[in-house]
């Protein structure tokens, strides 16, 4: 976002504030879960807090999706956590839909298999040589990973 404030105008990323923001730890992540569900009279049990942590890692735009869809998907006042469970694959969905699918616009042919191959190796890091077998090629994929990381 600095980068492309300063792209604008040469002084714009001054004018603004970028706080980074990373995983909310248990604690932080449950009162961000609560607060909504309480002001709105319901509840949330213990055990599906647990969950909708456990499963989004305290990400918060995960765990904000997870959440959202729990309560959508609850049958009366508190979301139990069979709620949460059933709602995690339409959760994956949204973001397959929205956030990532607006990353994955941005590549060109070529940087598809780099990023699906990683995928499929699940939780990294793992050297880039696992990808390229991974990927089944014999060119080069220092190119496509620096192109990648570039667009973000």
């Amino acid at each position: 976002m600095a980068r492309l404030a300063g792209d604008a105008k040469s002084y714009a990323e001054r004018l603004f504030s970028y706080p980074a923001v990373g995983a909310l730890d248990k604690e932080a992540a449950s009162k961000a879960i609560e607060k909504p569900i309480n002001d709105q009279k319901a509840t949330i049990s213990q055990e599906a807090l647990t969950t909708v942590f456990d499963m989004t890692k305290g990400y918060p735009l995960f765990l904000q999706e997870l959440a959202s869809f729990s309560w959508n998907n609850a049958q009366g006042p508190q979301i139990n956590e069979n709620d949460v469970q059933a709602s995690y694959t339409e959760t994956i969905k949204s973001l397959d839909d929205g956030f990532f699918r607006v990353r994955l616009d941005r590549l060109t042919k070529a940087e598809v298999p780099f990023v699906t191959s990683m995928a499929a190796l699940g939780n990294g890091p793992y050297p880039v040589s696992d990808i390229a077998k991974a990927c089944r090629t014999q060119k080069s994929i220092g190119p496509a990973r620096a192109s990648i990381i570039f667009k973000g």
